[in-house]
């Protein structure tokens, strides 16, 4: 085989390579989509449960706004509403309106009234958005994963730390009895 036959099968191998990758990259982001997806349909039935136990009344105006706001964010999950320029939007929003915030603290103290199952129904909710606002744009997953990585290597020193001053006490009060075991020992010989 001469050198170009053998770039120019390596040159369609490295294609065929890269068109795989970029393909299973491109399911892998499906996959992650979707099981995301799924978060939001169980919030959803959980909230629904929380109206079959008697956990909430579907009358209830927190039950519906939430209901409405997670079909809405269902709907949405395929579209640029998790982009990042409207999440920085938002927050701008959010921050400059007093009348946002003043209802953001009507909301959360309405739902420390609800029932816990219905709590955690809204918090499944809000957790699922958030993943998938952070799956969905690369410069929130990475700020994540910094800020994980770095909160694991300082609770682990931590932890480490910890251990290792609880070690010492250990030592340090077994140190003390055995003195005060000698103590008590030559106190009771005399």
């Amino acid at each position: 085989m001469s050198d170009f036959e053998l770039s120019f099968l390596l040159s369609i191998a490295s294609l065929m390579f890269a068109i795989s990758l970029s393909y299973a990259i491109y399911l892998f982001r499906i996959y992650k989509e979707r099981k995301l997806t799924y978060k939001l349909f169980a919030a959803r039935d959980s909230l629904i449960r929380c109206v079959a136990v008697g956990a909430i009344s579907d009358k209830d105006i927190l039950f519906q706004l939430f209901y409405s706001n997670i079909n809405n964010i269902i709907n949405s999950v395929h579209s640029d509403f998790f982009s990042l320029k409207n999440f920085i939007k938002f927050i701008h929003k959010f921050e400059s309106s007093e009348e946002l915030k003043k209802g953001n603290t009507y909301l959360t103290n309405e739902l420390k009234k609800r029932s816990p199952q219905f709590q955690a129904a809204v918090m499944a909710m809000i957790l699922a958005s958030q993943e998938i606002m952070i799956e969905k744009n690369i410069i929130l997953k990475l700020f994540r994963n910094f800020f994980m990585s770095a909160y694991f290597v300082k609770s682990t020193f931590f932890n480490v730390f910890k251990k290792i001053n609880a070690i010492l006490k250990i030592r340090a009060y077994y140190s003390e009895y055995e003195k005060l075991e000698k103590l008590r020992i030559n106190i009771s010989n005399i």
